[in-house]
């Protein structure tokens, strides 16, 4: 028995944690574990389900961590733990390593047809009705194989993301073809905004996905040890505060703190650096919306929260990375921000960032979350 009332026990696939709940429809949900961006974005949408349905119970495959499905979900789950895809194998959190990446591919694909019949079975035997992927080309295949309807949510898929990396990898060539192949299986198809490349083949595209905070920013400040009067900085970009450096005329500041997520063991105060545990006291939305601003490597999950909590937001790309100069773009045309580059930001040269972000007024938009049509979306297709 685990701690939240659920269980934990061997099987086959690996580790299964269950919540307390009633069970009624069954649905299948592969996650890719590229980051937790994908995982927090299926959240989102699965919370946004048990507000209309609180029985429902989702089956979560996925080698994301169980806890962040374990803080963020509102209903019923039970956690497989799960190789669904490669993504990209990172040297850091600005530079991918494509030689890992290419090794581990050849490994992965293409599926093993043993491979696929397991979770083919495995997916009859919980009785699944409909299997939900954020990018990740196993859980297509399998349901296929399972004779089940199938629903790809993204806001990209590998095989265009990889297409970028051919005049340094040429070898991930033969993998492209195989996932374009697998990706236009899915039943249906459901894309994300900001979207990398529309398809035709999409049913419509839903405004961007985040989850939503808990309690209010003043309570989130207090529990945090913090003043009302100081002015917060998110950096989402690593979790190694050590080597960010700060400029003289930052450091310099009493009533400046930065807030690093996932860079401690324990919830502790280093000078202007407030440091989090990835397994925080704090549910992450709440943290965003608390801040004045955002420092983050332009990725989807943070760019979402920041543009429903109206934040300003320094984005730092990714020089390679196809999906970063989207990002760049939809943040340009809808948020208050600046772009703060990698070399910048490693130097400490981004004091002129700090200033431009919290002289820029917090907007108060209400926005449509992505997360309710995709809800609503998957409630009609079963």
């Amino acid at each position: 028995m685990n701690n939240d009332g659920g269980y934990e026990a061997a099987w086959p696939g690996g580790l299964l944690s269950e919540s307390a709940g009633t069970h009624q429809r069954q649905i299948a949900y592969f996650i890719s574990a590229h980051g937790l961006g994908h995982a927090t974005r299926a959240c989102a949408i699965m919370a946004a389900v048990h507000d209309r349905e609180p029985g429902w119970h989702f089956h979560i495959f996925t080698e994301a961590p169980e806890w962040v499905f374990r803080e963020s979900n509102t209903g019923p789950y039970t956690y497989h733990r799960a190789v669904t895809d490669v993504g990209l194998v990172q040297a850091s959190p600005l530079v991918e390593d494509l030689a890992a990446t290419l090794e581990r591919l050849d490994s992965f694909l293409p599926f093993d047809i043993f491979l696929l019949r397991h979770w083919a079975d495995w997916l009859v035997r919980l009785q699944c009705e409909l299997v939900v992927c954020d990018i990740s080309p196993l859980g297509i295949a399998a349901a296929r194989l399972a004779a089940l309807p199938s629903l790809l949510i993204e806001n990209f898929t590998w095989d265009w993301i990889y297409t970028a990396y051919l005049d340094q990898a040429p070898g991930l060539q033969r993998h492209i073809a195989y996932l374009a192949d697998v990706f236009a299986q899915s039943s249906r198809r459901l894309q994300m905004a900001p979207v990398c490349t529309p398809s035709s083949a999409a049913a419509g595209t839903a405004p961007p996905v985040s989850r939503r905070p808990r309690i209010s920013e003043g309570e989130t400040r207090v529990r945090l040890g913090l003043a009302p009067t100081d002015r917060l900085i998110l950096v989402t970009l690593s979790g190694a505060p050590e080597l960010i450096r700060l400029s003289p005329e930052r450091a310099s500041d009493p009533g400046l703190v930065f807030i690093f997520p996932a860079a401690a063991t324990s919830l502790r105060r280093a000078g202007q650096r407030l440091l989090l545990p990835a397994v925080s006291p704090i549910y992450h939305p709440d943290l965003v919306w608390a801040c004045d601003a955002v420092i983050n490597k332009l990725g989807y999950s943070t760019v979402a929260e920041a543009y429903h909590a109206g934040l300003p937001l320094g984005g730092v790309p990714r020089a390679k990375f196809p999906e970063s100069p989207v990002m760049a773009a939809f943040v340009r045309e809808n948020m208050p921000s600046v772009e703060i580059a990698p070399a910048d930001f490693q130097s400490g040269n981004w004091a002129r960032a700090v200033d431009d972000l919290l002289a820029m007024p917090r907007t108060r938009p209400h926005h449509p979350n992505g997360a309710d049509g995709a809800a609503d979306f998957i409630m009609g297709l079963l």
